[in-house]
């Protein structure tokens, strides 16, 4: 948690003067894919400002310590309470009677919300009363995957910085970035028959619904993903090729892509990952048979190989 990764580093360059100048904002909002590991940036930025050390963070204070085995008292974190549900309002009326509190043992509280694009509407509007008069020992680190959505009160009132994706498109595609038993770990073992079966169906060779039905085994939030980072991966691939290591099948995708509909389907896929933080009472088939539809009807497979 307290070293920085590689994939944060041009993040971390970007935030460092506002660090320096201690003109900390009320809150920042950090924007980037899940599991980029956006909270591990957040827990290093906290350690900097909460460590007890002379070279900051040390790792060794009792401050670092407390941080590494997430019980320090002034920092409260908020998320949805179970999966496949959002934030609801009654977690940000808690966090009211919090935040105004006397720090328990620095000068600071710190708030983390993540994801924050998976927040319903009065949950947001109640947030948005606590970032208009926030208290001054209280800094908000907000966490999410993407703005779209977001009300734009709240995004105003943030210092939003951007987690370039192409330093964390390829780490996310690899299972090893994520815990062994996890389901993104799990999914990504399964890429290439997955990648396989995409390639087929732009290809004509099977049905939507088989290439569905290779997906029905995961969680439908895990299979966006894994979508969309393959997304995100192609338009790499067209924009700056040489600075991509190949990956299997992926070159032989790209001669049925074609870059604008690339970007197109990638909004069709935000649009329906925005419409699952708002209801959980989604039919996952039907689901990713419109998304797997969309790659072909929106043109993907319109520039065929000759």
């Amino acid at each position: 948690m307290i070293d920085a990764l590689d994939a944060h580093k041009r993040l971390w360059d970007e935030i460092q003067p506002v660090l320096l100048t201690n003109r900390l904002p009320h809150a920042f909002l950090f924007i980037g894919p899940r599991h980029a590991h956006r909270l591990e940036f957040a827990m290093r930025l906290i350690a900097l400002l909460l460590c007890e050390g002379s070279h900051k963070p040390c790792g060794t204070c009792s401050a670092c310590l407390f941080i590494m085995n997430a019980n320090h008292p002034d920092i409260h974190r908020i998320g949805p309470e179970a999966p496949a549900t959002v934030i609801k309002i009654d977690q940000i009326r808690r966090l009211q009677l919090d935040v105004y509190q006397t720090p328990i043992r620095g000068n600071r509280r710190f708030v983390i919300i993540e994801p924050l694009d998976k927040m319903n509407t009065a949950a947001a509007n109640a947030l948005l009363k606590l970032l208009e008069e926030p208290p001054s020992h209280t800094l908000f680190i907000l966490l999410a995957e993407q703005t779209y959505g977001l009300p734009a009160t709240i995004l105003s009132r943030c210092q939003r910085y951007v987690f370039p994706i192409m330093d964390t498109v390829d780490t996310l595609l690899s299972e090893t970035s994520h815990p062994h038993d996890s389901p993104r770990a799990t999914l990504l073992k399964k890429m290439i028959p997955l990648v396989t079966a995409l390639l087929h169906m732009l290809q004509g060779k099977i049905a939507v619904c088989t290439v569905a039905a290779d997906c029905s085994g995961y969680e439908i939030e895990d299979i966006l993903w894994f979508f969309d980072i393959l997304i995100a991966r192609l338009i790499y691939m067209h924009l700056t090729p040489e600075c991509l290591e190949p990956l299997p099948l992926f070159d032989e995708l790209m001669p049925y892509t074609f870059l604008p509909c690339l970007f197109s389907q990638r909004d069709s896929l935000q649009a329906f990952m925005q419409k699952m933080n708002h209801t959980t009472s989604m039919n996952q088939t039907l689901l990713v048979e419109t998304l797997l539809l969309g790659f072909i009807q929106e043109g993907i497979a319109c520039k065929s190989p000759h």
